[in-house]
């Protein structure tokens, strides 16, 4: 098969740039964003670079000329003014998912000095910051350059600081870096006080005694994110941190007077501009989950920019997170006309699934798994079945994401990218770029799926084809063709076969 001039450039190019590699070129010189900073560059490493697609969607994105609340918790103590502040929370809670604090008990010059801890660490000899530089999330105290760098389509412009609380839920300030050692053992008691504030008037907002969700163990896991973000110089390249919503309960962040931060609130992203003394509050999908919906877990995310260091620590109320306490949504907020939207989660299963993926990973994982419900819905309606009917089956669960990597091949016409195969599962959504490359088999010839921008390729897989077979789906003249299976057994035998291993769906013909 001949190659032409434009698939041999497609070659070069990969073999010239190996993505993986850079990775831990750069992730090895423990040197972070700041390093490449330090060095002058004036162009910014391919890994940076965000997709083609997402670049041409910014061209004409103008923020909207709104901003999130701003409320005045002083005076709590005054039983009619802790009304007007319960219920100013429970509307900017419920409608944006974030809001501003002000008068919140954590004097300026700590604020201040929390965020000149920062700089200093970030700042100081690298010989110094090495020693902290890790991916081991088992570490009290760690830095590194993106938690999800070796999962995320593209890094983000930003070096992070990540300081936990012991399990117990004390601190351990002899492992914090001596530079700022104290300053956030100060911040973290501050920020505790101010969080046990905040769940009271979050419980109260919805209509529960004031001490219910500190009772559920929300304001335990408190943990320090302490984001650097240096000056860029092809802002408009990159981003700070990708879209995302926080999977945890409730995150308080102090930032610097450097813009960045942005809500995506009804579709638009809105600029939460830095105000003095302020603190940024916003609801986690944890809290989302257990509130049933009320409140609102929203996305964010930050730019990069020309001018910097930009500075935030954002601080994270993440619960028991190395316990299974199990989490749903609260008994009192469950009504008829108004059932559990969420199934329980084990949080940590749902903490180790998060840290995984990452959080580009989880955004789209939220949207196949949303886009999964209406397909079956629709699956279950073709069959002349109820719309729930293979839902309720549990054919909706198990999300697994399978991420493949196809790089340009030398001698494409002696290997494949996927051998032939069909799928084990129930149904597949899948994602491609706009190489081409996927066929399947109809009426014995291969056909090529081309890509279609925007799309997504869906396809049936073997289970449901074969699963049961449906009571309702059998009768007399059409008398089942498949016999029970069990899963666990089933999927034991697919891993062991292989895809080369074509036994096709045969061997569990009755």
């Amino acid at each position: 098969m001949a190659v032409s001039g434009v698939q041999q450039t497609m070659v070069n190019d990969t073999l010239e740039y190996d993505r993986t590699i850079e990775l831990k070129a750069f992730d090895e010189t423990k040197a972070g964003v700041k390093g490449l900073v330090d060095d002058r560059l004036v162009k910014i490493p391919k890994i940076f670079v965000r997709p083609a697609e997402e670049l041409a969607k910014e061209l004409n994105c103008r923020p909207a000329e709104v901003q999130p609340p701003i409320i005045d918790i002083g005076g709590i103590q005054g039983l009619d003014r802790r009304k007007e502040i319960v219920n100013e929370v429970r509307c900017a809670a419920a409608k944006w998912g974030f809001f501003q604090v002000v008068e919140h008990g954590i004097p300026l010059t700590v604020l201040e000095e929390m965020i000149e801890g920062v700089r200093l660490f970030h700042e100081q000899d690298l010989e110094a910051k090495k020693e902290f530089y890790s991916r081991d999330s088992t570490r009290t105290v760690r830095l590194n350059t993106n938690f999800d760098l070796f999962n995320s389509r593209t890094a983000n412009w930003r070096d992070t600081l990540i300081i936990s609380v012991s399990a117990s839920g004390t601190l351990n300030p002899n492992e914090f870096p001596a530079i700022c050692r104290d300053v956030v053992t100060a911040y973290a008691k501050h920020v505790q006080n101010l969080g046990d504030t905040l769940f009271q008037l979050l419980s109260e907002a919805l209509g529960l005694k004031e001490d219910h969700l500190k009772s559920m163990e929300c304001t335990e896991g408190l943990r320090a994110v302490c984001h650097y973000y240096p000056a860029c110089p092809e802002p408009e390249l990159t981003l700070g941190t990708t879209k995302h919503s926080d999977p945890l309960f409730l995150t308080v962040l102090l930032q610097n007077q450097i813009s960045g931060l942005q809500v995506l609130y009804e579709d638009q992203w809105v600029d939460v501009r830095p105000t003095p003394g302020a603190l940024v509050i916003n609801i986690g999908d944890l809290l989302q989950l257990i509130t049933n919906d009320q409140l609102k877990s929203n996305k964010h995310r930050v730019l990069a920019s020309r001018v910097g260091p930009r500075i935030s620590v954002a601080c994270f109320f993440s619960g028991p997170v190395l316990s299974s306490k199990v989490y749903g949504p609260i008994d009192e907020l469950i009504s008829e006309g108004n059932p559990p939207v969420y199934r329980e989660i084990q949080l940590d299963k749902y903490a180790a699934k998060f840290a995984s993926t990452g959080l580009e990973g989880r955004a789209y994982a939220k949207h196949v798994q949303n886009l999964g419900n209406t397909l079956f819905q629709l699956l279950s309606e073709a069959l002349g079945l109820r719309e729930n009917h293979l839902k309720s089956m549990e054919c909706t669960e198990g999300l697994k994401m399978a991420c493949h990597y196809y790089p340009a091949c030398p001698e494409p016409e002696l290997t494949l990218g996927t051998t032939k195969h069909s799928d084990p599962g129930f149904v597949t959504v899948l994602l491609q770029n706009q190489i081409s490359g996927l066929q399947v088999l109809y009426e014995d010839q291969w056909v090529d799926v081309r890509p279609t921008p925007g799309a997504l390729v869906i396809n049936i897989g073997d289970l449901l084809q074969v699963y049961g077979p449906i009571v309702e789906l059998i009768s007399e003249g059409n008398p089942p063709v498949y016999r029970e299976v069990q899963l666990d057994k089933y999927i034991t035998k697919f891993v062991t076969t292989g895809l080369d291993e074509d036994l096709g769906l045969d061997c569990y013909k009755k």
